[in-house]
């Protein structure tokens, strides 16, 4: 007998994904992109790039390319 795994957790996986994500989405739209990103600093790690600046050290370092902090990026 054969068994369809991932069709068995889809349903709890979309719950569990919305449940972590709606109170960002939440968030963004009280406060707006900007203030959001700079009052939740967990909601501000996951920033890569703001106004063409790129806020990820990772990315920057791998590319050889400026890094600006995610706080500088966001009040400037």
């Amino acid at each position: 007998m054969s068994y369809n795994i991932p069709a068995a957790f889809a349903n709890s996986a979309s719950q569990l994904l919305s449940l972590t994500i709606v109170p960002y989405v939440r968030k963004i739209a009280q406060q707006g992109v900007q203030d959001a990103l700079i009052n939740d600093q967990y909601l501000r790690r996951g920033l890569t790039t703001y106004q063409g600046k790129l806020t990820l050290a990772e990315t920057a370092r791998k590319y050889h390319m400026t890094f600006v902090e995610p706080l500088d990026a966001l009040s400037s």
